[in-house]
C-alpha cells in the first residue's frame, strides 16, 4: 500500500538524490546535502536557545538569581572558545 503522507515522500527522494552520488555527483544531491546541513544548522540553534531558556532565563524570572552563574560561565567558554 503506498503511503499519502509528504514527508515519507520526501525522505525517499531526498534518499534516492543522496544515493545518486554513486553514479556521480549531481545538483540533486548537492540540494540534499545542502538541506541536510542547514536543517542540521537549524535543529542545533534551536536545541541551543531552549537549553538556555530552560536553565536561565526561566529560572531568573522566578526571582532564583543563582541561575545566573551559568550564564556567565557560558559567556565566558564562548568568549574564550571564540579567539
Amino acid at each position: 500500500m503506498i503511503s499519502t503522507d509528504a514527508g515519507i515522500w520526501i525522505a525517499a527522494f531526498m534518499t534516492i538524490f543522496a544515493l545518486s552520488y554513486a553514479l556521480k555527483e549531481s545538483h540533486l544531491y548537492r540540494f540534499v546535502e545542502h538541506t541536510m546541513i542547514g536543517v542540521a544548522a537549524a535543529n542545533a540553534v534551536v536545541l541551543a536557545i531552549s537549553s538556555i531558556q530552560t536553565i536561565c532565563i526561566e529560572p531568573l524570572a522566578k526571582a532564583n538569581y543563582l541561575a545566573i552563574v551559568p550564564l556567565i560561565l557560558g559567556f565566558l567558554v564562548f568568549g574564550r572558545a571564540s579567539k
